[in-house]
């Protein structure tokens, strides 16, 4: 039997954090037939006001080991009324920062729990 790690809720930013352990293994699942390595770029987790919620981010770069893909990931992950989300922006990592000003960004913005 597979163990799961809940997360507590709450606004205390470490109670997120196992977020960051869990959301690659997942991005890494959604490549089917594909490995990767992920290498964190900050030290540092930010926060980020989306959807009246705090949200923390992390950015990663990611190499594909088959076809040595270069992308650029972020994940972003909150509590909100006891449940907890989890965001992944991924794109390839010479565009990432234009998209994420282009793209990313306006639909973050557009964000809204019910």
């Amino acid at each position: 039997m597979q163990s799961r790690r809940r997360l507590a809720p709450g606004p205390d930013s470490a109670s997120r954090m196992g977020v960051f352990e869990v959301a690659p293994r997942a991005f890494s699942s959604a490549k089917i037939g594909d490995s990767f390595i992920r290498s964190l770029i900050a030290s540092d987790t930010r926060t980020q006001h989306i959807g009246g919620e705090a949200w923390l981010r992390q950015e990663y770069d990611v190499t594909l080991t088959k076809t040595h893909t270069h992308l650029h990931m972020a994940i972003l992950a909150t509590h909100h009324l006891g449940r907890g989300y989890v965001i992944i922006l991924t794109d390839d990592a010479s565009t990432f920062a234009s998209d994420d000003s282009s793209t990313f960004e306006p639909m973050l913005t557009s964000f809204r729990f019910k």
